[in-house]
């Protein structure tokens, strides 16, 4: 490891490869914390990314239309997956500064979080 960030992490890059955070739920498999939603398997899928999710995306569409618009090169997919990671980082963020508004530093913060 040379110390430098790896891009895969980024909210954009997810999007443009198709791949979407999990956040609030059980990782789709062990060791990850992401769905690739080009995958044909989630056409006929018409639940939301995440079922506990409020962000625009989840609360509108499913994974089998988001899926549909990625395959189909639709400039919306990207989109909706970006809107979804952004919202979810964002939350992250504002727990990051409650925690130090509150306690003073990340220390129980950074604890709390899935490893």
């Amino acid at each position: 490891a040379t110390g430098v960030p790896n891009q895969e992490v980024a909210p954009k890059k997810k999007k443009e490869t198709g791949k979407v955070c999990i956040f609030g739920e059980l990782p789709p498999e062990p060791g990850t914390a992401e769905l690739n939603l080009r995958d044909r398997a989630f056409q006929r899928d018409f639940v939301a990314i995440e079922s506990t999710c409020t962000c625009f995306t989840c609360t509108r569409h499913t994974r089998g239309y988001i899926n549909h618009l990625l395959l189909t090169n639709e400039l919306l997919g990207p989109t909706l997956l970006q809107l979804h990671n952004n919202f979810h980082l964002d939350v992250l963020l504002q727990q990051a500064r409650q925690s130090l508004a509150t306690n003073g530093s990340l220390h129980d913060f950074c604890n709390e979080l899935p490893s």
